[in-house]
């Protein structure tokens, strides 16, 4: 099962933090261009054909090929744990 298939499968209609490690080309908001490698975090509005359709309410809906997708979280999302355990390579504990 790819990435695709997996966020289809347990995410649709669900919020989901999302980073790209890869070097990818930009992502285009409604009006706003944003550089790659970045933890993205809005809710997932449909997967077709291996693209992504995300839905960030600051920023508008964007489309994101899911072969470029390397780690996903489900809120709470806790940017420095998120930080730590990409940098460590380990799970942070939940205390």
């Amino acid at each position: 099962m790819g990435m695709a298939d997996f966020i289809a499968k347990h995410f649709m209609g669900e919020e989901l933090c999302i980073y790209c490690e890869e070097e990818v080309e930009m992502l285009l908001f409604a009006e706003i261009w944003v550089p790659n490698k970045e933890y993205l975090c809005g809710t997932v509005k449909a997967v077709e054909e291996g693209v992504l359709e995300l839905y960030i309410p600051e920023n508008g809906t964007i489309y994101l090929n899911c072969e470029f997708i390397k780690k996903i979280w489900q809120p709470p999302f806790n940017w420095s744990k998120a930080v730590k355990a990409h940098l460590t390579g380990k799970p942070v504990r939940q205390r």
